[in-house]
């Protein structure tokens, strides 16, 4: 199972989507998870001025996951 990892304040576009280098939009992250793929947000506030592109559209076998210690407290997509 791939994962790829998101930060909306330190993360990149141009960046490899890993843990230590994440991208910066879940725009971008949906563009390059294939089946089976789990996209881990940070906290933060993704939204427009952030980069995303609405509407978002989560393919079939794709996961979006906050912290799941705390339910996901601190992210905010709008």
């Amino acid at each position: 199972m791939a994962q790829i990892y998101i930060n909306p304040t330190t993360g990149n576009d141009s960046a490899s989507g890993t843990s230590t280098a994440p991208f910066k939009t879940i725009t971008n992250a949906l563009k390059q998870a294939q089946a089976d793929t789990t996209i881990q947000l940070s906290p933060g506030n993704y939204s427009s001025s952030s980069g995303e592109v609405f509407h978002l559209q989560v393919p079939s076998k794709v996961k979006i996951l906050g912290n799941e210690a705390n339910k996901g407290n601190g992210i905010l997509i709008q």
